[in-house]
């Protein structure tokens, strides 16, 4: 059984997760024909836990993911409208504890904006060349 690329899994990902009430945009631009599959699957599971984070807490009318490829990163960036949270990075929830886990995993960096008005923003950045992970100068 031939496995799924990238792109399609998390088109189905999206659309198991689009509700009447949550709309969710997925974009991707640019990304390598080839990707690690340790990077594609940490993004997957990262984007996993974030939407179902969004739908339990978040009160989210919309959600905005998108992948891109730029200056040898690949970049992740999910976005929702909902009521946002206190992010303590020295203190983190569960949801986003595994996140951060992830990130790491994948010598990846994270930034995360939450707010009452603004909802949350969570943009992590992988070092990827030719669709293979760049390991991090000691």
């Amino acid at each position: 059984q031939r496995q799924m690329c990238i792109r399609d899994r998390l088109r189905h990902l999206i659309f198991t997760h689009q509700a009447e009430e949550l709309k969710i945009n997925l974009q991707l631009f640019d990304l390598p024909n080839v990707l690690d599959r340790a990077i594609s699957k940490q993004l997957y599971r990262i984007i996993q836990s974030s939407l179902n984070s969004i739908e339990k807490h978040a009160k989210a009318t919309q959600v905005d993911v998108q992948i891109f490829y730029h200056n040898a990163e690949l970049v992740l960036a999910i976005e929702d409208n909902g009521v946002g949270f206190n992010y303590n990075k020295d203190a983190p929830g569960i949801t986003m504890k595994g996140v951060l886990n992830r990130v790491a995993l994948i010598n990846g960096t994270i930034e995360v904006s939450s707010s009452k008005r603004h909802g949350t923003s969570i943009m992590i950045n992988v070092p990827v060349l030719n669709g293979q992970l760049i390991e991090k100068s000691q």
